[in-house]
């Protein structure tokens, strides 16, 4: 049986009130007066980037200039692959891990891309042994940690000795678009940078790894997509995300815990990927859950905003700095498809 021994997390330098975001993105981006109340109603107070271009009183050379055309995906992925390393090894430093103890990595992400990959550049950068399992998950969106976790799962019920490392890292902010349309303001809006490093063994200590199961919002298919443009990488979002969520969750849930012999009532902890406020209100109305059911997700909501990937890693690191032993965590997050992956913990 594996258990999520560890997590902790890394942020860049550059921490930006959203209300400095917002009114940055109604001058800047042009998107007016129809951001103030978004920005407002958002639950996000801070946000995290790579950039400073954010916050005004910041002396910069600004990496999207106005008046001239996007940045393209070479210049966007020339940052990523400067900052994702160094976000990736902070984060894992703090495990306090030996690294070659680690037998396997793997990596996620979705906002960079590279060959060699991030995988390798790890390797490197922080000691791994050459012949390390490795592999990278890569543009699976916000549910991609998930999928990592059940990835790993499999690894340990195979090797006994298994001390798999996950690192999920996600540099959004240096894919904002420039156009006025509902996808780049929704994003303007959310999306944050940050990483999360994940120790996973047999080694009974830490949140138990029980159950995993994955579904399709069908009805949401081209609701959120991630695609890479000429301009950059984009971000399609429809503002019927959460009534695709709301619809569906209730008989995912329901499925998942029969078939674990589990009830809702038995659920101690609510780990909810943070989409948005709109994304977690659906899912509490679906489930008839009171909002402090799901308060590490708001928390995680209002100090980062989304990180893609690494958001849902956070709420865990969250819930298990308080958790007492024998509760029931279940866990899930939503991304391109619209795909849920989820799981149940345990202490």
């Amino acid at each position: 049986m594996s258990y999520i021994n560890k997590i902790e997390v890394a942020l860049p330098l550059h921490k930006h009130k959203q209300t400095d975001i917002g009114e940055y993105m109604a001058r800047f981006f042009g998107f007016g007066f129809m951001l103030k109340p978004m920005f407002e109603n958002s639950k996000i107070e801070h946000r995290y980037s790579v950039l400073p271009d954010f916050t005004p009183t910041n002396e910069y050379e600004p990496f999207y200039s106005k008046g001239h055309k996007p940045p393209t995906v070479e210049e966007r992925l020339k940052i990523y692959s400067q900052e994702a390393p160094e976000l990736c090894r902070i984060a894992f430093e703090k495990l306090e891990v030996d690294s070659k103890e680690i037998t396997h990595l793997l990596t996620v992400s979705c906002t960079g891309m590279s060959a060699p990959g991030l995988e390798i550049i790890l390797m490197n950068k922080l000691g791994f042994a050459d012949d390390i399992y490795r592999t990278s998950i890569n543009f699976m969106g916000c549910y991609a940690a998930i999928h990592a976790l059940k990835h790993a799962d499999l690894i340990c019920k195979t090797d006994p000795e298994a001390k798999v490392l996950i690192v999920s890292v996600e540099l959004c902010t240096l894919h904002y678009q420039y156009k006025m349309q509902y996808s780049n303001m929704a994003s303007s809006i959310l999306f944050g940078d940050g990483a999360a490093a994940v120790l996973v063994s047999n080694h009974p200590e830490g949140l138990k790894i029980n159950a995993f199961k994955s579904g399709i919002c069908w009805g949401g298919l081209d609701d959120m997509q991630w695609n890479i443009s000429a301009d950059g990488f984009k971000m399609e979002l429809s503002p019927d995300i959460p009534t695709h969520i709301k619809e569906s969750i209730e008989t995912f849930t329901q499925d998942f815990f029969k078939k674990n012999n589990v009830t809702k009532t038995e659920i101690d902890y609510w780990a909810i990927h943070p989409g948005g406020k709109a994304v977690l209100e659906a899912v509490e109305e679906s489930l008839d859950l009171a909002p402090e059911k799901l308060s590490e997700s708001y928390t995680v909501l209002n100090d980062f905003g989304n990180m893609s990937s690494a958001t849902v890693l956070f709420v865990l690191k969250e819930i298990m700095q308080k958790t007492e032993k024998n509760k029931r965590i279940f866990s899930c997050g939503f991304g391109p498809g619209i795909t849920i992956e989820s799981m149940l913990l345990s202490t």
